[in-house]
């Protein structure tokens, strides 16, 4: 049979292309699919393909899917692109999935969240964006001590944090914890905190590192001596020297993510100790008056680890290079404070390509990247 006349057969091209078409389609289409002929209703229909079930940009009433899902024994959602008709029908909706362990939710309920143990006490990864509706309130993390079975945690909150880490001793199955956007972590005082859990975390991401006490790195991300991966954002005021030199001591570390950092007086020196690092991003804060300061700084102490380091990606947001684009009115530039480009005048402007290009030359074994993007905000992006 030659090419063309299996492409013409409906059964073999039914049998052989069509199931891996539908391994890329979501929900909706699939749901389409159902609809055009009998051989294509009993293929869309199999368990297989909806094993993970990914919902996009529809107005959901998920009372009409979770009897469909449930029968397929689905044991991946997504509903991160979706409106829900309404939340509390979607609480029981979720309640008939058994089969249920990993959850992906945008615009979830502080309700939705904490009831997730009642849910499915089962789940084994939770990725959401959770919304706030009512001022003052916030996201107690109690529910954690419900959910002794999970793996992964990823919310995107942007109000404060009730509770305690210690939460973190009855998950002694998690290993990637991500706090995205949570406002005032100093408030829980974290370094304090005697959670044992910490030494099983693989990867940590906090949001709001802002004016978190000189003790931080020493008491509290001392404790994570197994972690992979680090993320602090808006690390502004929070003694990041301090920080860096805790950071050096986590050996199994490889990859860590300083977002919209301060680079205080002993940035450069600190990050230098860190030579386990092989993958390094670094976004500067908008500070009208350190800008060239801190560049030169983040510099100094990328250029220190170039023996040891794959990737560096230095980040600004467009918020920063706007500001430089109209106020100071520089284009696709840097501030950087460099006696030896300039004697005369210290702080100068760089091309950003100029910068990349430097870089490239100091550092000829390590992948460079210079970006703009928002590298806060949705957990999803």
């Amino acid at each position: 049979m030659s090419v063309g006349d299996m492409l013409l057969d409906d059964s073999w091209f039914i049998q052989n292309t069509l199931p891996y078409v539908f391994m890329w389609l979501n929900a909706q289409d699939l749901l389409s699919c159902s609809m055009v002929c009998k051989s294509w209703n009993a293929l869309a229909l199999e368990t297989r393909f909806w094993q993970s079930a990914k919902f996009e940009n529809c107005l959901l009433n998920f009372n009409d899917m979770a009897e469909f899902l449930c029968k397929q024994k689905t044991c991946h959602l997504n509903l991160v692109n979706c409106l829900y008709m309404l939340n509390k029908n979607l609480i029981e909706a979720l309640k008939t999935l058994k089969n249920l362990t990993t959850l992906e939710l945008s615009a979830a309920t502080l309700n939705l969240i904490e009831q997730l143990p009642e849910i499915n006490s089962n789940l084994h990864i939770i990725r959401a964006n959770v919304i706030c509706g009512v001022v003052g309130s916030n996201l107690n993390l109690d529910f954690l001590k419900r959910l002794p079975r999970l793996y992964e945690l990823k919310l995107h909150c942007d109000r404060q944090l009730t509770g305690e880490f210690e939460y973190l001793n009855y998950c002694r199955n998690l290993r990637h914890l991500c706090l995205v956007g949570v406002k005032n972590l100093k408030s829980m005082n974290i370094s304090e905190s005697e959670a044992t859990g910490c030494e099983r975390l693989k990867s940590l991401a906090l949001g709001d590192c802002f004016q978190l006490p000189n003790t931080f790195g020493e008491l509290f991300i001392k404790k994570f001596s197994n972690l992979e991966h680090l993320r602090l954002e808006n690390c502004r005021d929070s003694h990041i020297a301090s920080i860096l030199y805790s950071i050096s001591d986590l050996k199994l570390l490889r990859t860590l993510e300083l977002i919209e950092i301060n680079a205080d007086k002993n940035f450069s020196e600190s990050l230098g100790y860190c030579t386990q690092i092989t993958d390094l991003v670094v976004v500067p804060n908008l500070h009208r008056y350190h800008m060239a300061t801190y560049n030169h700084r983040i510099f100094l102490g990328v250029v220190s680890l170039r023996d040891n380091l794959k990737h560096f990606t230095w980040g600004f947001s467009p918020k920063y290079l706007s500001y430089i684009n109209k106020v100071l009115e520089q284009e696709n530039s840097i501030p950087f404070q460099c006696e030896l480009l300039d004697p005369i005048n210290t702080n100068i402007f760089v091309a950003i390509d100029n910068m990349n290009l430097l870089l490239k030359q100091k550092m000829k074994n390590t992948c460079v990247k210079i970006e703009c993007k928002e590298y806060t905000g949705d957990l999803f992006l």
